[in-house]
C-alpha cells in the first residue's frame, strides 16, 4: 500500500464541495464537477463558505487555473480526483506563479536581461 497516497487522501478529504471565487469586478466562480470544470448554480452560491481566509490575486488565480486545467484530468472520482483535488492543484499553481514572478528579476539581473 502507498501510505503517501494514503495519507494525502486523508488530509485532502472534506465533507464539503471546493469552488474557486473571483473577487475583482470580473468575478465568477469554477468548480470541478461530476460533469466536468465550470462554474456552479448561481442559486447554491450562497451554501459556500470561505475555507482558508485568504484572497488570492484573481489575475494569477485565473492564469493558475488555465495552467491546470492543461494538465488536469477530466474524468472524476469522488475519492481519487475530486473537488478538493483540482482546488489544491490550482492553489499550488498559484505558488509556483508567484514564486516565478518574484524571482524572475533577480534571474534577468543574473542573466544580462
Amino acid at each position: 500500500m502507498n501510505w503517501e497516497l494514503v495519507i494525502e487522501f486523508i488530509k485532502n478529504t472534506k465533507l464539503q464541495h471546493q469552488q474557486i471565487f473571483f473577487e475583482d469586478e470580473k468575478g465568477g466562480d469554477i468548480g470541478f464537477f461530476n460533469d466536468g470544470l465550470h462554474a456552479d448554480n448561481p442559486k447554491n452560491l450562497n451554501l459556500y463558505q470561505d475555507t482558508d481566509g485568504k484572497h488570492y490575486d484573481d489575475d494569477i488565480m485565473r492564469k493558475a487555473v488555465e495552467n491546470v486545467k492543461q494538465t488536469f484530468s477530466p474524468k472524476y472520482n469522488l475519492f481519487l480526483n475530486n473537488c478538493q483535488d483540482f482546488t489544491s492543484s490550482v492553489i499550488r499553481e498559484y505558488q509556483k506563479i508567484l514564486d516565478k514572478n518574484k524571482f524572475e528579476p533577480i534571474q534577468n539581473y543574473i542573466n544580462g536581461v
